[in-house]
């Protein structure tokens, strides 16, 4: 039996995960972890004991909220210590690794005690309880989620440096080109994503680059876009490398959990709307920037690649997106939700609401999963 089978036999007049379907919370959850194991790798690869720390925090964090939400409503929650683990994972792959220990800690304790517990236990809550945690720190510790640069360790400390001991490069032009001075083991980046942002600015803002800082910001600015495949580049620990985070998505599409048309329907939309959408260059807006050649240099598809692959869309595509408690039932739904999630991701990095914006998309459309089952002939009850 496939999730899509598992999640048309929910039925609401009993508390999940104790359906008709022969897969237990603990299953999914399991298989989630096993998607999530190659993130895990990359990541403390990449930051090194840094994203260890991170990770055991926000599941410590996340066990003591199960617990307490337990403790709470004894008649009500039922324990799943493996699915407050696969969530404070979850929670610690969307983070910094900069972050102090308590951001951490609260983001896993906040997905499990409110976005698990008190929102009605597993299979019954609305929101992506990660993404609750991940929320709520960031309208709490906002300015640690969004710091200006983004350490990586560097080619020679990899696993075994300390984020610490990090410089902002100068005259960076790619990883693997990359020559740290002595005593450097990681790199202080910007997120691809966050220059990309430099381009946009809207009617009552200011921002845009000029016409020779378009190109100079390929040129001189972001990394080689093949640095996101492998993850070198400034983000989440979870949320750089490329070659992980599909690999993930293809286990949970193998299993079932993930389906390719909520996939298909939010990289369409953000490619459309990244090679659609005008940017600013001289004060002036330029639509169709997807067909900007400046100096012989596709700038424009440039710009579309790094929308996919420069910030934390494909690990809420590949990933957070594929949770069967809060994502429709109908095929016809898995589109609409993935174009939904591509809209407000796009609407909110042209407005510049940045970091974590396909973050809040999916938080959005999570919203309107009941409607849109409705919609479908697939109401919950």
């Amino acid at each position: 039996m496939t999730a899509n089978d598992w999640a048309m036999t929910r039925l609401p007049s009993e508390p999940g995960p104790y359906l008709h379907s022969g897969l237990s919370a603990s299953y999914i959850s399991r298989v989630f972890l096993v998607a999530t194991t190659p993130l895990v790798l990359a990541s403390l690869i990449l930051f090194g004991k840094a994203a260890a720390e991170i990770l055991l925090l926000s599941i410590v964090g996340g066990v003591i909220g199960e617990a307490i939400a337990l403790y709470m409503m004894p008649g009500n929650f039922r324990p799943n210590m493996t699915h407050a683990v696969l969530t404070g994972v979850l929670v610690g792959l969307t983070l910094p690794a900069t972050v102090s220990w308590y951001v951490a800690f609260t983001g896993g304790f906040i997905a499990l005690s409110v976005g698990k517990g008190l929102l009605g236990g597993f299979g019954n809550y609305v929101w992506h309880p990660a993404l609750v945690g991940r929320a709520v720190v960031q309208l709490l510790f906002g300015a640690q989620l969004a710091p200006r640069c983004w350490p990586v360790l560097v080619p020679e400390s990899l696993g075994s440096g300390s984020i610490g001991a990090a410089a902002e490069a100068v005259y960076y032009r790619g990883y693997q080109w990359s020559h740290p001075p002595c005593g450097v083991e990681a790199w202080a980046l910007r997120r691809p994503i966050d220059r990309l942002l430099d381009c946009y600015g809207w009617v009552f803002a200011d921002g845009g680059v000029s016409s020779s800082g378009w190109f100079g910001m390929f040129r001189d600015q972001l990394p080689p876009w093949g640095d996101t495949l492998w993850g070198t580049v400034g983000g989440g620990i979870g949320e750089t490398c490329t070659v992980a985070l599909v690999l993930g998505g293809l286990y949970l599409l193998y299993r079932g959990f993930l389906h390719w048309r909520s996939v298909i329907g939010l990289l369409f939309t953000v490619m459309v709307l990244a090679a659609v959408l005008p940017i600013r260059l001289d004060g002036e807006y330029v639509w169709c920037p997807l067909f900007s050649v400046p100096q012989q240099f596709p700038a424009g598809i440039a710009l579309v690649l790094f929308h996919l692959t420069g910030g934390g869309l494909l690990l809420s595509c590949l990933i957070l997106a594929a949770d069967p408690m809060t994502t429709p039932l109908s095929r016809r739904g898995h589109v609409i939700f993935g174009i939904g999630v591509g809209v407000f991701t796009m609407a909110a990095r042209w407005f510049g609401l940045t970091p974590g914006s396909s973050y809040w998309a999916i938080l959005a459309m999570n919203t309107l999963v009941p409607l849109i089952d409705r919609l479908n002939g697939k109401g919950r009850g």
